[in-house]
């Protein structure tokens, strides 16, 4: 079978291999790694996160340097695409206090290339409002194993959808805008990915892993 993601294609049998845990910080964790800010936060720091709109833009936002603090190399994306990718990782991934959570998302909205799209849908048909950003052509081509019929160029912009009461983010959506490419055949609308947060918050509960590997 072969799977793309990202434009990457990866063939793979039906072969088993043993269960293996995933982990992310070897370290032991206690920090929130940011997405594309290439920042790691204590939950001190977290809480301690100003509210400013500016603040918080000049902290999240400035442009990575080539190799990054943290050693991992930026990305060349447009800053109004980074600036929303940076913010989606905060709200999905950081126990922000609802002053910073409120205070980004003016930060986003502020920012040039960003604009309202006003009342949105996500997936799940909750109701909200939504920011977007135009994204770059995306060009696919075979070095990364896509066949013929997939390759070509397309157009798409990114969503963030927020609660229009509590401003909590409900979805993330990559949205089809120029068809052509894998997505040749579909209508401008069409939703390429997308990522939903069905709720957040905190709990004095341990969490208890499973007693066994799902497969």
């Amino acid at each position: 079978m072969t799977a793309g993601s990202n434009d990457h294609y990866w063939t793979y049998d039906r072969k088993t291999t043993k269960w293996e845990v995933d982990d992310p910080d070897s370290g032991g964790g206690g920090r929130f790694f940011i997405q594309g800010a290439d920042r790691a936060l204590t939950l001190k720091e977290v809480q301690d996160l100003p509210d400013d709109p500016a603040a918080l833009a000049e902290m999240f936002y400035t442009p990575l340097s080539p190799t990054g603090v943290l050693g991992m190399r930026a990305k060349r994306v447009p800053p109004a695409s980074h600036s929303l990718r940076v913010t989606a990782s905060l709200l999905e991934n950081v126990p922000l206090p609802p002053r910073v959570r409120a205070g980004l998302m003016r930060a986003l909205a502020d920012q040039p290339g960003v604009r309202s799209l006003g009342a949105a849908a996500d997936p799940l048909g909750r109701t909200g409002v939504a920011l977007a950003v135009d994204n770059p052509v995306a060009k696919v081509d075979g070095e990364y194993g896509a066949p013929p019929q997939e390759r070509g160029e397309y157009r798409s912009r990114s969503e963030l959808v927020f609660d229009r009461e509590t401003g909590e983010l409900l979805a993330e959506l990559d949205v089809l805008t120029r068809p052509g490419g894998a997505y040749r055949e579909q209508a401008p609308g069409f939703v390429i990915n997308y990522w939903v947060v069905r709720e957040t918050g905190w709990t004095d509960a341990v969490p208890k892993p499973p007693a066994k590997p799902p497969f």
